[in-house]
């Protein structure tokens, strides 16, 4: 496991948690409060990046991934898991 998995998983708890954006990136030194959002909790309520997203964008699958590495799409990542909020694949689809 990498480093920054780590860091992504721990902010990831946090927010579920009900910590502040602003206590998160104090915990995390260095990511400002406007890089990090609060993403509902639940699988349901996001979509993975293999199947939902690369469907919903007509994509394959490289190009979803390659989508959230830019950070053009934005996502939240646990361990080796990706997952998207449905209203940032419509606002991406504009």
């Amino acid at each position: 496991m990498r480093f920054h998995d780590l860091r992504g998983t721990c902010a990831s708890l946090l927010i579920q948690s009900g910590a502040s954006l602003a206590a998160v990136a104090s915990v995390l030194q260095g990511q400002g409060p406007a890089r990090l959002r609060a993403l509902p909790s639940g699988r349901a309520r996001l979509l993975t990046v293999r199947w939902a997203v690369a469907e919903r964008l007509s994509v394959c699958t490289a190009t979803g991934y390659r989508l959230c590495e830019r950070g053009e799409l934005p996502h939240i990542r646990g361990s080796n898991a990706i997952r998207v909020r449905p209203a940032d694949v419509d606002v991406f689809l504009g």
